[in-house]
């Protein structure tokens, strides 16, 4: 399984919304391709359509994260705009390392040309 980690937080809805939409394109491609991908941005931010969850809040979407992440054979960092700002993101990197999970660094629009 192929774990898809990019940023998703910031207080802009619209930049929330556009963040959500690029990951989803991106694991939609990956499926489609016949690849076991997962975004937890894609299923989070369908999840709170339902319930109301903290959209910019790491430490909420921790375990949920972690849980998938840990089952996952790869993770593949979605270079999106502020990849290198996002706690969640940082934080999904340091787990994959401390567990041997290997790394790949991926461009947004690499899957679209």
């Amino acid at each position: 399984m192929i774990y898809l980690s990019s940023p998703y937080s910031n207080p802009d809805d619209a930049i929330r919304q556009k963040n959500y939409e690029t990951v989803c394109l991106i694991a939609a491609q990956m499926v489609y391709n016949g690849e076991l991908a997962f975004s937890p941005i894609s299923y989070g931010h369908n999840l709170s359509e339902f319930k109301e969850m903290p959209a910019n809040d790491w430490s909420f979407w921790y375990n949920f994260c972690i849980g998938f992440l840990l089952k996952s054979d790869k993770l593949i960092v979605v270079k999106m705009d502020g990849w290198d700002k996002s706690v969640g993101v940082a934080g999904e990197i340091e787990i994959a390392i401390k567990n041997n999970i290997p790394i790949e660094y991926m461009e947004p629009n690499e899957f679209f040309i």
